[in-house]
């Protein structure tokens, strides 16, 4: 019976896909991006699926956990892309739209957030790398 119970735990893993992955990524934000973009950003893929579990400190806070985003992929390229309701300091509810942006050959990533809802005028955007 344990022998069952490894060889089946071996067989799935083997029929894991290979196009999936976990970036762990590192973001020069700054203090000018207003708490929208933050310090490190942790994606969970599967480029099979054209899945993505996206985490930051934001998303732990006004979601309590990752969130589910849309991926899309290149030779060179991934996209990842999501978006959260937050209220902002006045009480207002705004929708941020964020995209990730990483490149395989280099493992740069750019991040940025466009916020709806009138309150800012243009987006915010940082780098970083992943490893």
């Amino acid at each position: 019976m344990h022998k069952a119970t490894v060889a089946a735990a071996i067989l799935a893993l083997s029929a894991a896909p290979l196009s999936a992955g976990v970036l762990e990524c590192a973001i020069n934000a700054g203090a000018s991006q207003n708490g929208f973009i933050t310090d490190h950003y942790r994606f969970e893929y599967d480029s099979k699926t054209a899945t993505v579990s996206v985490l930051d400190a934001l998303l732990q806070g006004e979601n309590g956990g990752p969130l589910a985003g849309t991926l899309s992929e290149t030779a060179k390229k991934l996209g990842i892309s999501w978006s959260i309701v937050v209220v902002t300091t006045t009480g207002k509810n705004i929708r941020l739209q964020y995209r990730a942006s990483y490149v395989k050959a280099t493992k740069a990533v750019q991040i940025s957030v466009v916020p709806g809802g009138g309150e800012y005028v243009g987006g915010f955007e940082a780098r970083g790398t992943c490893n």
